[in-house]
């Protein structure tokens, strides 16, 4: 399925991401963004989470995708992906 999606208040930091070569492709940057979402919805999901709503967590990674980036080096994803049990 292809879908258009605009990202408007995104675009500056998803090219940022692809231009400093942490993804090949914005859209590979948006996947990887989806996958983690998910990731901790499903690990942490409203039951018993450390957030009460799919608004609150999106709040939360609004404020992290704020911060500034740290690289996404090759053991930073396998960490990542460890602590999200995948």
């Amino acid at each position: 399925m292809i879908m258009n999606v605009s990202l408007l208040q995104w675009t500056g930091w998803v090219e940022r991401r692809v231009k400093n070569k942490e993804f090949s492709s914005a859209s590979e940057c948006v996947r990887h963004c989806i996958r983690v979402a998910d990731a901790i919805e499903r690990v942490s999901g409203p039951a018993g989470a450390s957030f009460s709503s799919r608004a609150e967590l999106e709040d939360i990674l609004e404020a992290a995708f704020a911060a500034p980036a740290t690289p996404l080096t090759a053991e930073r994803k396998r960490r990542i992906a460890s602590k999200a049990g995948l």
